[in-house]
């Protein structure tokens, strides 16, 4: 995903949003999980600012012993510290995953099958595992694997709806 200039990763985005934002499980969900972005990922700002206009909860990931995480409530008073990297709620009204209508999960590669390779410590698919609910990924032309390139491993969770920048129906088949 480096190597993917600015100008076209944005391009790309602009894309993704306009499809995510008019998809059924979009359209549908009233909770929404999603991640406060790394400047490599797919930029969640523009969808969490959508949803907050939309009238759409937002729920942040917050990491918990054991590799388990949890989503916590994002609003004005929701405060955040750093870990690995990545900015987290430390406050805020947790909610279960079947209070979750839709997770937009994060990943460093995809394949055909919607198998992904997250950034290494399994927590997204350890959740992922107990939840019945919509999932969505954001790929970036950069992010396409037409085969698994990865070791797979028990906890790996299929991804059910992949949106992709190219392509005619923008989803990788």
């Amino acid at each position: 995903m480096s190597a993917m200039n600015a100008h076209e990763k944005e391009r790309q985005e602009q894309s993704m949003y306009a499809h995510l934002f008019n998809s059924a499980e979009w359209q549908s969900a009233k909770i929404i999980a999603v991640t406060k972005s790394q400047s490599i990922e797919v930029n969640t700002a523009p969808i969490i600012q959508q949803a907050i206009e939309s009238n759409k909860k937002i729920v942040i990931p917050r990491t918990l012993p054991h590799r388990q995480m949890e989503f916590v409530l994002l609003d004005d008073d929701t405060k955040f510290k750093q870990k690995f990297g990545i900015d987290e709620p430390v406050n805020g009204q947790i909610y279960n995953q079947e209070q979750i209508d839709l997770i937009i999960v994060p990943g460093v590669s995809f394949a055909s099958d919607h198998s992904r390779l997250g950034f290494g410590a399994g927590y997204y698919d350890r959740y992922l595992s107990k939840y019945g609910g919509n999932t969505v990924s954001l790929v970036l032309s950069a992010q396409i694997q037409g085969k698994i390139t990865w070791p797979v491993d028990e906890f790996d969770v299929r991804i059910g709806h992949l949106i992709i920048a190219e392509g005619e129906n923008n989803e990788l088949e």
